[in-house]
């Protein structure tokens, strides 16, 4: 499991961030404390991702990626699936994923953004 967000290293104080999409009245999360800890989303909650079993990251090309799912994989992650026309806010994002099993067995999942929702994909 990866975390959505993550408190992610130290930045100068002169950082200065800008919001996606531009406008969207966002601000940074910072930790209290005098280091300047950016709390921030994870790349591989938000970019189709596939960690294998080697502890390989790999990140899929948007849009609409797919992937070939062997069985024996750490993490496979669609990113964030968005409406047609709303994805070029948020580079990175799609508006499809495909998986293609090609091992029998019971695969989980679950949303990342919603952790409650979960399922199962059986491949017989």
């Amino acid at each position: 499991m990866v975390n959505l967000i993550s408190p992610i290293g130290v930045v100068p104080n002169s950082t200065q961030f800008t919001g996606i999409p531009p406008n969207s009245n966002d601000e940074p999360l910072k930790a209290p404390g005098p280091n300047n800890v950016v709390i921030a989303i994870n790349a591989r909650s938000y970019i189709p991702t596939v960690i294998d079993s080697q502890g390989n990251v790999k990140h899929l090309l948007p849009p609409n990626a797919n992937y070939s799912m062997i069985g024996s994989e750490k993490y496979v992650n669609s990113g964030w699936l968005l409406p047609k026309g709303q994805q070029q806010g948020f580079p990175g994002s799609s508006t499809a994923f495909t998986v293609t099993f090609q091992k029998s067995g019971t695969y989980n999942y679950l949303c990342e953004l919603h952790p409650w929702m979960r399922g199962s994909v059986v491949v017989k």
